[in-house]
């Protein structure tokens, strides 16, 4: 009777041991970079933005946001911010999902909390079971981060937040860092995983996604809806109309769909736009140079990992304007439509050889044709 009473209270014990939940701080990290835009003869700056009072909001989707369980903090020398919940949060918090805010204050922004970020993070799945101390799951914010050696963290760009500092300059004579006050190499100590990254006048240049973000753009495959479509199903074509709403030949509207084929989602970069450039040839001497036309251009917009978004681009064919009539001419009857997906190479893709289509497009038909007749013609 005395083995079947403890056999008993072993299994109440482990019954009530079992199953813990889990617990976890967040943590939060990223690096603030001041911007002035280019203004007449003087060229774009950007510095980072050190010693300026920053703190985070978060909330859990369709939740309040929350500020009372992140402690205020200062950016380093180097514009680095680390914020570490105060707070140890369990199931289901801990591997829920967040929405967080980036806020900063400084007298030019009245000493009031001003918000100049904000992103969604997911969760984790690797803490389980109630540990001491509580782990930390560590992300990062920021919808830019520097390309080069630089992997520790997003940049986040703040533009009227005062001038940069008068001793600093944006790339040293050799190219090889960014100096401090006293003129020497800054070693940041304070983060030696994270090295001093070159912050240069084009901040388009060298502010790109590192490959090991899972970034991949490609041209999704178009659903079958009334139009014409090109063979590879890539990019549909439809006339539009004038400003009297008559259709013409000569205005179009191309129809293409982004895929993001990789593992993590894609933000779109609002200070350095990921574009999309459609260009038209109607054949040699129609245009100078090369014939092409100058590429219409969009944005490409905030795509999830394995999602897909249409795009719409309009553009204008050679031709008499908006009353043609009657057949074209053989000059303007075949044309090349180009569309390059990340033409400006602002992001390091798993594979960069699938962002280019090109195709023979016939106006009079509103049909696509085969290559063969505009490279004839």
């Amino acid at each position: 009777m005395r083995i079947l009473v403890l056999v008993a209270s072993l299994m109440t014990a482990l019954a009530m041991a079992a199953p813990a939940d889990a617990n976890c701080h967040w943590q939060v990290s990223t690096r603030l970079v001041g911007h002035q835009p280019a203004v007449g003869n003087f060229a774009a700056r950007s510095w980072p933005l050190g010693a300026l009072a920053t703190r985070v909001q978060a909330r859990t989707p369709g939740g309040l946001w929350n500020s009372i369980n992140w402690p205020e903090t200062a950016s380093d020398a180097n514009g680095f911010v680390q914020i570490t919940s105060a707070v140890a949060f369990a199931d289901p918090d801990c591997q829920t999902a967040r929405e967080f805010r980036v806020q900063v204050r400084s007298f030019h922004t009245g000493m009031n909390w001003r918000t100049v970020h904000q992103q969604s993070t997911s969760g984790h799945a690797d803490h389980l079971g109630l540990f001491i101390p509580a782990p930390v799951h560590a992300v990062t914010i920021g919808n830019l981060v520097l390309d080069g050696e630089f992997r520790g963290g997003g940049v986040i760009f703040i533009e009227n937040i005062g001038e940069p500092p008068v001793t600093w300059t944006s790339v040293d004579d050799d190219g090889t860092g960014q100096p401090n006050d006293d003129g020497q190499e800054d070693d940041d100590d304070e983060h030696p995983d994270q090295p001093v990254a070159t912050l240069q006048d084009d901040p388009c240049h060298v502010y790109r996604l590192p490959i090991d973000l899972d970034i991949e753009f490609r041209f999704g495959q178009m659903p079958p809806e009334p139009g014409p479509l090109s063979p590879d199903m890539a990019l549909r074509v439809e006339t539009r109309a004038n400003g009297g709403g008559a259709m013409t030949l000569n205005r179009l509207t191309n129809h293409i769909r982004v895929e993001n084929a990789g593992g993590r989602e894609f933000h779109a970069l609002h200070r350095c736009p990921v574009e999309i450039h459609l260009r038209l040839n109607e054949g040699p001497g129609q245009r100078s140079g090369d014939g092409w036309s100058t590429p219409y251009v969009a944005r490409l917009p905030d795509i999830a990992a394995n999602a897909v978004a249409p795009v719409d681009i309009d553009a204008n064919l050679l031709g008499a304007g908006d009353d043609l009539e009657g057949d074209w001419g053989q000059d303007y009857e075949y044309v090349l439509v180009e569309a390059v997906l990340d033409a400006t190479n602002r992001i390091a893709e798993t594979a960069e050889s699938d962002n280019r289509i090109i195709h023979c497009y016939h106006a009079p038909t509103n049909s696509f044709a085969a290559m063969s007749q505009c490279e004839g013609g």
